[in-house]
């Protein structure tokens, strides 16, 4: 080990010296103990703030599940997930799943007058506790290497001691009380402090990594999506899909369905009795589902989170990109489901519509009675004060679109594909972003795709009217018709 060159640069307050860009790195902390590994890095981050020290900066991303091959004295040793693969006359070999969450540690090593620090050294009993400050290595020499100090020579006790790298390759390991004597600076406290921080947050990042206890007892309550979404999908597939707030209202007014489709798969996915009594078998349309629903939300892009209204979308991004759901965020993660049915569908939507033939004309005569073969394209509606209008959207088989607004009719969302017979008022034309409307009133919609013929309506036979002469009439000389003899013979007896 070459004996260090102390360094002549002048000294300055920290951080002058621009610190060494290293790269990230991530650590698979276990699931399970991804709060208390949170928990301890915001108060690394909180004594950085009260000691002026450069801010701890941390990132979780996304979930992932890790089998895991064990030996156990006892099966009942093992989480209740684990499968027995073999015995032996040393125990149980069992498999199991864990899940990890990678926490990337950025930052930069701190570094004055060309020596950048690598690690500290907790030395006990002739052993080392190692601390490296994220992207930083050191020779495996200084692992058992006992509490010396390069600079002063001078052999005595210490608790820790700084291993620092020159940029020309050369390591040197020095005493925490010879450490600003070794860089010329008074900042050399500070620089030290900002190590032993980043040392200790990486400390906390491996003890994360850790599979000793695993603790699969307690931990985080937190659950992956690739769990969840598949037990949405089911819901929404057997019950239907309730949100919160239709839930909160329905429950207000003491009407079925009040449960939240969130919180019940919730419940059937944490409650074992709340899983028997669902009597759930899922699917690989399901699964399908719930999978391809994670994959769609992690894949939005910026230019959609911003142009969506409001933060739904940019949140939906975020839990997807987590990869982990809690009860906190089990509605919004539930939500992902349907979002992601609606935004297929809207797809397939314009796919079709892009396919069919196009006719940007208005048709039928303002004024007029009319009937026309429609299919139902849309279905939309809004309050008003004198209650809810539904507005129906049809197209005819030329691309022709004509649009009502009922204010009662049963026609729905579930009808969107339907052929109909429409006969109604052609009331006025229309346009809508540069598509010609025509708008219609006062219809009548019989399902079906032929226009029945029109029925002629019987003709009654008219009545022959009885001829009474007047009171006063005067006899006449005219002569009566030759074939109404009758007639003829009382006309003779009133003028003979």
């Amino acid at each position: 080990m070459d004996t260090p060159i102390p360094p002549t640069a002048p000294s300055g307050s920290y951080p002058v010296e621009t610190a060494t860009p290293v790269e990230a790195r991530v650590f698979d902390v276990l699931l399970s103990r991804r709060d208390g590994v949170e928990a301890g890095l915001v108060a690394l981050a909180k004594r950085a703030v009260r000691k002026g020290l450069p801010v701890l900066a941390w990132s979780w991303g996304r979930a992932h599940t890790e089998t895991i091959e064990r030996l156990f004295r006892h099966a009942s040793e093992a989480p209740t997930s684990a499968r027995i693969i073999g015995t032996s006359e040393c125990g149980v070999h069992m498999s199991f799943e864990v899940v990890r969450v990678p926490l990337t540690l950025p930052g930069e090593a701190p570094k004055y007058a060309g020596w950048t620090f690598a690690a500290t050294l907790q030395h006990l009993d002739g052993e080392n506790i190692v601390r490296s400050v994220p992207g930083q290595a050191m020779p495996t020499a200084y692992r058992s290497r006992g509490p010396v100090c390069d600079h002063c020579k001078a052999s005595r006790r210490r608790n820790d001691t700084f291993v620092l790298r020159h940029d020309d390759g050369r390591f040197v390991q020095v005493g925490s009380t010879c450490i600003g004597d070794f860089l010329g600076t008074d900042a050399a406290g500070d620089i030290a402090a900002h190590a032993c921080l980043l040392a200790d947050a990486a400390g906390l990042a491996m003890g994360g990594e850790e599979e000793g206890g695993l603790g699969w007892g307690g931990g985080s309550g937190d659950h992956t999506l690739a769990e969840y979404l598949p037990i949405v999908a089911w819901v929404v597939r057997t019950v239907g899909w309730v949100s919160r707030t239709v839930a909160r209202e329905r429950a207000e007014r003491d009407e079925p369905g009040s449960r939240a489709s969130a919180d019940y798969a919730w419940a059937i996915m944490v409650d074992p009795k709340a899983r028997r009594e669902s009597e759930i078998e899922l699917s690989d349309e399901d699964k399908a589902t719930g999978l391809a629903a994670e994959g769609w939300a992690e894949a939005l892009t910026d230019a959609e989170v911003d142009a969506a209204k409001g933060d739904y979308l940019h949140n939906l991004r975020a839990v997807a990109r987590s990869g982990l759901v809690g009860h906190r965020t089990a509605g919004i993660a539930a939500s992902m489901v349907t979002a992601y049915q609606r935004a297929v569908g809207a797809e397939r939507a314009r796919a079709d519509r892009a396919a069919r033939p196009t006719c940007n004309e208005h048709i039928g005569t303002v004024g007029k009675r009319e009937t026309f073969l429609v299919t139902l394209d849309f279905v939309t509606g809004y309050d008003t004060d004198y209650g809810y209008t539904t507005v129906l959207k049809f197209r005819t088989a030329a691309g022709a679109t004509i649009v009502w607004k009922a204010s009662s009719t049963e026609i729905g969302r579930s009808d969107v594909g339907k052929a109909y017979v429409l006969t109604g008022s052609v009331k006025k034309f229309d346009e809508y972003k540069g598509q010609k409307q025509t708008i219609v009133t006062r219809c009548a919609l019989v399902e079906g795709t032929e226009i029945p013929a029109p029925v002629a309506k019987p003709k009654r036979a008219r009545k022959a009217k009885a001829v009474v002469a007047p009171a006063d009439a005067q006899p006449t000389d005219a002569a009566p018709a030759a074939d109404d003899a009758g007639y003829a013979a009382r006309y003779r007896g009133c003028h003979d």
